[in-house]
């Protein structure tokens, strides 16, 4: 029999309780589910985790956003959350709440095993493409999940590439399918601030970020693509990921650069300061 590679379950007031699946991945189990707000994390040493915290509050942001404002209790989510991925029992879980519309009062937790990238991506740096018209999110600051349908067809046509860029009616580029999207242009830093989602790793990068050189809160155009200097994503399966071509354009010198690499490392190390136990 095959190893199940995602563990499904749902929280109520009454308790945690396991509902089965034979989803082979996250974005196959949250097709599965009502509509809702969600979010996602991996765990550290097993146990631990970056920011649960913000993720939980984000659930409830996007939830309300969206017109649902819906409030789950923190303290009794994550206790539920340490036992769910303790159930699942992988080395490293990846972690996928999911904040129900339609089932006020409940909370579908998922676990499935946080596997890295492999080592070259970030050695060599990863090929992004950017995305057809049309591809975009309805509500940019609600992390919903009708934009996982869509987002996840588009990246199974990646072929080579890695990721796919969204882009906004004025040809400027926003972030990722799945990430956020940072690019170095004339020695400063910029990353869109309007009509993306704000994740958790970003706001990391940008505090650290604003320690090494200039960061600028608007995008770049695809017309600027050939001047970057650098560019990279971030996400918190990723941390910060370089980008060393966009479509048929190299990047730079086609490279990770040094700003990228030293944030990298920054990150890691800020990330590793702030670990806490998934719950009390």
């Amino acid at each position: 029999m095959a190893e199940q590679t995602v563990h499904g379950f749902f929280l109520t007031g009454t308790g945690l309780r396991e509902e089965p699946t034979t989803a082979s991945n996250l974005d196959q189990h949250s097709l599965s589910l009502p509509r809702g707000a969600y979010t996602t994390f991996r765990t550290y040493g097993g146990n631990q985790a970056f920011r649960l915290e913000e993720h939980l509050t984000r659930l409830t942001a996007s939830a309300a956003l969206d017109g649902f404002p819906l409030s789950p209790a923190h303290p009794w989510a994550r206790a539920a959350i340490k036992e769910a991925v303790g159930l699942a029992g992988f080395a490293e879980s990846r972690v996928r709440l999911t904040l129900p519309y339609e089932a006020p009062g409940g909370l579908y937790i998922a676990i499935a095993p946080y596997t890295p990238l492999p080592e070259h991506l970030y050695r060599e740096g990863a090929r992004c493409i950017t995305a057809p018209p049309g591809l975009k999110r309805d509500n940019p600051r609600s992390k919903g999940t009708n934009f996982i349908a869509p987002g996840s067809q588009a990246r199974a046509g990646l072929a080579a590439a890695h990721e796919i860029l969204l882009v906004s009616p004025e040809g400027e580029i926003l972030e990722g399918s799945s990430s956020n999207f940072f690019a170095v242009l004339d020695h400063a830093l910029h990353t869109a601030e309007e009509g993306v989602l704000l994740g958790t790793t970003r706001h990391m990068v940008i505090a650290q970020a604003e320690l090494l050189l200039p960061v600028v809160r608007k995008p770049v155009s695809l017309g600027e693509l050939p001047r970057l200097q650098e560019a990279f994503l971030t996400s918190v399966s990723r941390g910060i990921l370089p980008v060393t071509r966009i479509d048929e354009l190299p990047v730079g010198a086609g490279t990770p650069g040094p700003i990228t690499q030293e944030l990298g490392r920054r990150l890691l190390a800020a990330i590793t300061a702030e670990l806490e136990p998934l719950a009390p």
